[in-house]
């Protein structure tokens, strides 16, 4: 029975990601009966390549998704050069040591929670302070340019 155990384990890892990756491959090649696709075509590829400003949009996302991260990367070694050595880096290395055990994922998914236009930070100040009724309604996603 022991021999079994690790061919268990992996089907027990390796499966839900299988399945997860075909249910997300069969719509998109035309498969998804809810909305009437009953056989596999490339249809959907077609339709997706005719989009216009489909080429933009993959650009936009690319470089911006570069630039940030050179922009980023550059400030961070700026930042830690300057500081190397000194009073501020050793008191920065230990206020970042808790945070390094927390998942990156995590963290983000916090983030945004907090700061989104309904998210904790309006809820606290809403309505009394801020007089909103509802969230604001700010341009957060679809951002055109990628600057938020």
């Amino acid at each position: 029975m022991l021999r079994l155990a690790p061919l268990l384990i992996v089907t027990l890892l390796v499966g839900p990601i299988l399945a997860g990756l075909a249910m997300a491959l069969l719509p998109a090649f035309g498969y998804l009966p809810a909305l009437g696709g009953e056989r596999l075509s490339l249809v959907p590829w077609r339709e997706l390549f005719a989009q216009p400003g489909l080429a933009r949009s993959v650009a936009v996302s690319f470089t911006s998704g570069l630039v940030t991260t050179a922009v980023s990367l550059a400030v961070v070694l700026l930042f830690l050069a300057s500081v190397s050595g000194s009073r501020l880096d050793r008191w920065i290395r230990r206020m970042v040591a808790p945070l390094l055990s927390l998942p990156h994922a995590a963290a983000a998914f916090g983030l945004a929670f907090l700061i989104a236009p309904s998210g904790l930070l309006a809820r606290l100040i809403s309505p009394e302070l801020s007089g909103w009724q509802r969230p604001p309604d700010l341009l957060i996603v679809n951002d055109p340019w990628d600057w938020r």
